[in-house]
């Protein structure tokens, strides 16, 4: 949880990770008491061992408004820990019908107020959290909504068959027809697919993480590492350097996307957002939320910002691209053959030819001249 967390601009805060483990009933008040502390506005709340994340802030918060609700829950489509309840539940427009308390967001002030109206410090530390929200749930839909259509929360446990992996669009629900943000392995559910499609297959097992203590909130911690050392090399990076490059930047990607093919795998893209206003990397985190952003503070220019791509990337071989080109299929590959081949003793240039930007199409009797440089 706390790479993928990272990896996406978020900073998560750990409550409890130093106290002795009461039960779950302890873990929901720990948790209420937190809130009391926060000075954010939206709060989300995933389980700590068994939960990724894999978009980014903004994308989930804008996901949060649509449901016109100040708490949204994760839904499953098992009734835990107790059936019996389950034909209480309101009808459901899917089969992620039951709540599931791993994962939720809501408004700070409302959620503080909800656990206070629940009576949330009455609760035996040793109780069920789950079943404590769902019977809260049944006796009141209002409380609260269902993720029903996994807009933000996956559960996994009976589901990991509904998913699939786009190279667009990553992990997709195909049965709710969403993109899930954060991921919960929930009962006996096997994780391994989905770290695998997010990339966090590629973190050392022996990551070194300190955890320092939270300013504002009582028992709670954050937690430091340093990112480059706990990734495993990659077999290349392509670093796109952008501005205000408008839909420019979108289409760029996919076509690199396209033109990598199987080996998405083995290939980052990294996106230096140099200052940008124009809304395109918004647009980058909602369509390609496994394309790393890494954010100027101030316009720096093209080349800084290139060359910080190039030193926070992972990628053996370094592909430099504007935010303004369209590679054939195959075409990066090949490059990145012909880079290998070398063993680093040159820097290799492909023949470019013109990009008509307003069909997206290139003008291959247009060729640029091609080079190379000895070192």
């Amino acid at each position: 949880m706390i790479f993928g967390a990272i990896r996406n601009d978020i900073c998560p805060v750990i409550v409890g990770c130093k106290w002795k483990w009461l039960g779950l009933g302890w873990k929901l008040k720990i948790v209420a008491r937190a809130l009391d502390h926060i000075d954010r506005e939206i709060v989300l709340f995933a389980d700590a061992f068994d939960s990724i994340i894999v978009h980014h802030e903004d994308a989930i918060v804008r996901k949060f408004r649509r449901f016109n609700h100040p708490f949204v829950c994760s839904a499953e489509t098992n009734c835990h820990p107790d059936s019996r309840i389950a034909s209480f539940y309101p009808v459901a427009p899917t089969r992620y019908c039951f709540l599931n308390s791993g994962g939720w967001i809501a408004e700070v002030d409302y959620a503080r107020d909800l656990f206070r109206r629940l009576k949330i410090e009455d609760l035996p530390d040793d109780d069920n959290d789950q079943r404590f929200l769902a019977n809260a749930f049944v006796a009141d839909p209002s409380i609260l909504k269902l993720d029903y259509h996994c807009e933000i929360f996956q559960s996994l446990w009976n589901a990991q068959q509904d998913l699939s992996f786009d190279p667009v669009r990553g992990i997709i629900n195909y049965v709710t027809r969403t993109t899930p943000s954060v991921f919960h392995g929930n009962g006996v559910s096997d994780m391994t697919q989905v770290v695998a499609w997010t990339g966090l297959d590629r973190l050392q097992s022996n990551a070194s993480i300190e955890f320092r203590e939270h300013e504002t909130i009582p028992g709670a911690f954050v937690p430091f590492f340093s990112y480059q050392q706990e990734i495993k090399p990659m077999r290349a990076s392509i670093v796109i350097a952008s501005h205000n490059e408008g839909e420019c930047l979108s289409k760029t990607i996919k076509s690199c996307i396209n033109s990598i093919g199987d080996h998405l795998n083995e290939i980052e893209i990294v996106v230096v957002d140099d200052a940008s206003t124009d809304g395109s990397i918004e647009a980058v985190k909602r369509q390609f939320p496994h394309v790393r952003i890494v954010s100027n503070s101030t316009r720096q220019g093209t080349s800084p910002s290139k060359d910080r791509g190039a030193r926070e990337s992972y990628g053996k071989v370094i592909i430099f691209l504007d935010a303004h080109c369209n590679p054939d299929p195959g075409a990066i590959v090949r490059l990145i053959e012909d880079v290998e081949k070398l063993d680093g003793k040159a820097i290799v240039t492909p023949a470019v030819p013109h990009l008509e930007v307003d069909t997206w199409t290139n003008r291959t009797y247009q060729v640029g001249h091609t080079f190379r440089t000895n070192l």
